[in-house]
């Protein structure tokens, strides 16, 4: 019996051995194709590379340089989940017998800005006959000719594009979603369509359903997360060392609660306070026009002078174990994705500010 049992063991690390080794030399073989074919118009880096019995391959650290553009792409995190190790294996053996099931995702994907992203030699040769017409126009000016750039963005205060890139493959259809850090998100829902890899022309089969295509604005109620049993709107968003949220604005750093009271019920006289006494409160219903005075009066009132923090804080959604797991989580590798969807979490907001330390430092 315990030869048995040694055997299986040895048996079991063998062939997990065997699926690592045989992952990594598929994963470069296939990348080193894409290096060549992508050769002549960018370098692409690979970075480290990882795998996981669940049928996962992880990159780190990888980026594509573009040599039209004067900024990299970096991708700290590119994630491919075939579903199975089977599926896996049959997906790098053959790319173009793609699975029923399988998604692509990118972590904080960032490009640096620059007033000019292109180089010279681009925007010298370039033809205006010959430019393609734009899907839609940002109009920002009165002049409706006039298109948003990058030296528009850098000025507003943004100085990098960065956020979170999903591709998702299933029977139902493809799915992509864009969620970036401030300059807002796409989500693309085309039901039945397939992506092929096979060579041709066409990426997808097409489907005869439509396509939907929502884009959110980076504005003030992008970076918000309800609390239900308080009524607290949390601003997700950047904080401020005394943990009010802030917000650029003109490329003017402004509070987000103040921004709010603004916009849902004027300007105010004095100074905006809270009656939850929770600083990353931005709910109108929440807000007052009122003196510091006024606002140090009302919390001695409530008894909340000493405010809780962290998970003794009865606004906070989450204890002490929850925020601790979430870290956890991330610390093993678990996607973003995943965490705010086993905590019930729409988005990824939230859980990125955590696993962080933007917030919830005290857990």
């Amino acid at each position: 019996m315990k030869r048995l049992l040694t055997f299986l063991i040895v048996l079991g690390l063998i062939g997990f051995a065997g699926y690592k080794g045989a992952v990594w030399w598929l994963v470069d073989q296939r990348l080193s194709e894409a290096r060549t074919a992508l050769s002549e118009y960018g370098v692409l880096a690979r970075g480290t590379l990882g795998s996981s019995v669940d049928g996962r391959v992880r990159l780190e650290g990888t980026t594509w340089q573009d040599f039209r553009l004067t900024q990299p792409l970096q991708l700290p995190l590119l994630e491919l989940d075939a579903g199975s190790p089977v599926d896996l294996v049959t997906l790098l053996l053959n790319p173009q017998r793609l699975p029923a099931n399988w998604s692509l995702t990118a972590e904080r994907a960032s490009m640096a800005l620059e007033p000019t992203m292109f180089r010279n030699w681009v925007t010298a040769s370039a033809e205006p006959e010959l430019a393609q017409p734009p899907l839609f126009l940002l109009s920002c000016a009165p002049d409706t000719r006039q298109q948003l750039g990058s030296g528009d963005l850098m000025r507003m205060g943004v100085s990098a594009i960065q956020g979170d890139v999903s591709l998702t493959q299933s029977p139902e259809g493809i799915r992509v979603d864009i969620n970036t850090a401030g300059t807002g998100s796409l989500e693309i829902d085309w039901p039945g369509a397939r992506l092929s890899l096979a060579t041709g022309e066409n990426w997808t089969t097409a489907s005869p359903q439509p396509m939907a295509l929502v884009f959110r604005d980076a504005g003030l109620m992008r970076n918000v997360e309800t609390i239900p049993f308080s009524g607290c709107w949390i601003w997700t968003g950047a904080l401020t060392r005394d943990g009010y949220g802030r917000i650029f604005i003109n490329g003017k750093a402004r509070r987000a609660h103040r921004v709010s009271f603004e916009v849902f019920k004027g300007a105010p006289a004095n100074d905006v306070c809270h009656t939850c006494d929770t600083p990353s409160c931005i709910n109108p219903a929440h807000l007052f026009d009122g003196t510091h005075s006024e606002n140090m009066a009302d919390r001695e009132a409530k008894g909340r002078a000493n405010k809780a923090v962290g998970a003794r804080n009865r606004h906070h959604r989450f204890s002490f174990e929850e925020i601790t797991e979430m870290r956890a989580m991330r610390q093993r590798g678990t996607p973003l994705a995943e965490i705010a969807s086993h905590f019930s979490i729409n988005g990824t907001g939230y859980v990125s500010l955590v696993v962080n330390n933007k917030i919830r430092k005290t857990a």
